[in-house]
């Protein structure tokens, strides 16, 4: 039901797998001088870092819920869950 309701949302507001890729290409393929080193990059330039984001407390939290997803998987996937993780 979400992905009906949902869909129209995306397309809107959301990226597509081309512009969401687009960060990431450019800094792999920009000249390296002409990048900012340890700089976070959005919409292929330098952006400021949430500063929620440099909270250990929340770095932890981020940890203890992908360690419980992972876990999660593997009890579903078993031996197949290498491919998803």
């Amino acid at each position: 039901m979400f992905s009906t309701l949902g869909h129209p949302f995306i397309r809107i507001f959301g990226k597509s797998p081309l512009q969401g890729a687009q960060t990431s290409l450019y800094c792999a393929l920009e000249d390296f001088d002409k990048l900012v080193d340890g700089a976070y990059y959005a919409d292929c330039k330098v952006t400021k870092v949430n500063p929620e984001s440099l909270k250990e407390e929340n770095g932890r939290k981020l940890w203890e819920v992908s360690d419980i997803k992972k876990s999660a998987i593997k009890d579903i996937w078993g031996e197949d869950a290498k491919i998803y993780l």
